[in-house]
């Protein structure tokens, strides 16, 4: 094969790669309203199955996404910030709630004066 027809070939799938990728970010990007979308745009959320969507349907209005945790018992984080990547509502996770470095507030890892 020439050079031209590999450079191609790379383009190519270079492209295919990110048209995949794009996809999926180009679905978060059309954000959901949590209080008012339904259960099958719920379920597009990766890792939202009916159970949860149903869940999270039942407890409605939300004014953040740190309300899921209250109202739903969703407690994972991974989870939460999921989904707030696919809803209109904010979310503060809780290391930027308590300061950011998750230590106990001294700044040494929990351990102050040694």
């Amino acid at each position: 094969m020439n050079t031209t027809c590999k450079s191609l070939s790379a383009l190519t799938l270079a492209f295919v790669l990110l048209a995949g990728l794009s996809s999926t970010r180009a679905a978060a990007a059309q954000k959901m309203d949590l209080n008012t979308c339904s259960e099958a745009s719920l379920m597009q959320i990766p890792g939202v199955h009916k159970q949860m969507a149903d869940l999270i349907i039942a407890h409605r209005n939300y004014a953040t996404i740190n309300e899921l945790s209250d109202k739903t018992g969703i407690k994972n984080e991974q989870m939460l910030a999921r989904i707030a990547e696919w809803s209109i509502q904010p979310y503060t996770t809780p290391r930027a709630a308590s300061g950011g470095n998750g230590n106990s507030g001294s700044g040494f890892g929990g351990i102050a004066g040694r």
